[in-house]
């Protein structure tokens, strides 16, 4: 029997409460998501810094086998000791290969008989050199396995893809004064690294896409890179030496060179929020922001102390102290 005080409302809740309990869970869940990105990108940074710190070590054990590091690009000579250009060129990523826990696919390769495009016209080579190598891919760049940009021509002249990387060997502040030079240059060895070591880039990251173009807007492509190697000696940059290759003439993520024209697809870049990894000489891995202080007077080697900090860690042999300027 009901008594006079005894509540006639039903249980469960209001429309009013329930839009009141929707709306704090939505406001809750708003605010996690971000944290979750974060904690999942801080996740992929570290996996990119391991991968880089694996390829300091490789380039040490190959110092430490061949006395000296390997070339970023393996040039063809004719027999007049002239190179030979149009031609696709293996790259200093064949070289660690030994050294990175990837013994079986170097021999399969034999790039000591075979070259590039001979590799790519044969199938079971080519179906090695398209297979990815987490070793050279970074976790927060989205690239495509295969890299559509930078296409290697077989013997029949056919464009062929292979496996995309993310990581570029320095080729200096001018092309031919860092760790990871054309093979004609000569050796470049510890002894050649007389800015010391712990002062000098040896390979960066270069992702597919990032930024914008400081005069059109438009959103810039890297073009990312390949472990193999690059479809030829010369002609357009964005097919050739840059596939394997990069360099501080040009600024961080833009391609920015102090002109209206922009080389994306041959400066070092990233998908990491603030700028790029990169591992030194000395096998220690760096974090630099895409700020870090750099020159566009920087085409010129007569100007070095003109250089910014940027400049000056791209170059084995300047003469000047990183950060004096």
């Amino acid at each position: 029997m009901r008594t006079a005080f005894s509540s006639s409302r039903p249980k469960g809740f209001t429309l009013v409460e329930l839009l009141v309990v929707i709306a704090i869970i939505g406001i809750l869940v708003g605010l996690l998501l971000p944290a979750v990105q974060a904690a999942r990108e801080a996740a992929r940074r570290m996996q990119c810094t391991n991968n880089l710190k694996q390829l300091g070590l490789s380039l040490h054990n190959y110092h430490d086998t061949h006395r000296m590091f390997p070339a970023g690009l393996y040039e063809q000579l004719t027999s007049t000791g002239g190179n030979t250009d149009n031609i696709p060129l293996l790259g200093w990523g064949v070289s660690v290969l030994p050294f990175i826990e990837q013994g079986n696919v170097f021999n399969q390769l034999n790039s000591g008989t075979n070259s590039l495009q001979a590799m790519v016209s044969t199938p079971l080579l080519l179906n090695i050199l398209q297979t990815p190598i987490p070793a050279f891919k970074c976790p927060s760049d989205s690239s495509d396995n295969l890299n559509s940009h930078r296409p290697i021509l077989n013997m029949s002249g056919t464009p062929v893809q292979i496996a995309t990387a993310n990581y570029v060997g320095c080729n200096g502040q001018n092309g031919d004064n860092g760790m990871m030079v054309m093979s004609s240059k000569g050796k470049i060895t510890f002894g050649s690294l007389t800015d010391g070591s712990s002062n000098i880039i040896a390979v960066g990251e270069r992702c597919k896409q990032n930024g914008k173009d400081r005069v059109t807007g438009v959103a810039v492509q890297n073009l990312a890179a390949s472990w193999a190697g690059v479809a030829q000696r010369n002609g357009n940059l964005s097919n050739n030496i840059s596939g394997a290759l990069g360099t501080s003439l040009y600024q961080m993520q833009t391609g920015y060179s102090g002109t209206p024209t922009e080389q994306p697809y041959f400066c070092f870049a990233s998908n990491h929020t603030g700028g790029a990894n990169f591992v030194f000489g000395d096998g220690s891995v760096h974090f630099l922001s895409q700020n870090i202080d750099w020159s566009d007077a920087s085409h010129d080697g007569n100007h070095k102390n003109e250089w910014g900090t940027f400049n000056l860690l791209n170059d084995i042999a300047d003469g000047y102290v990183v950060g004096e300027y």
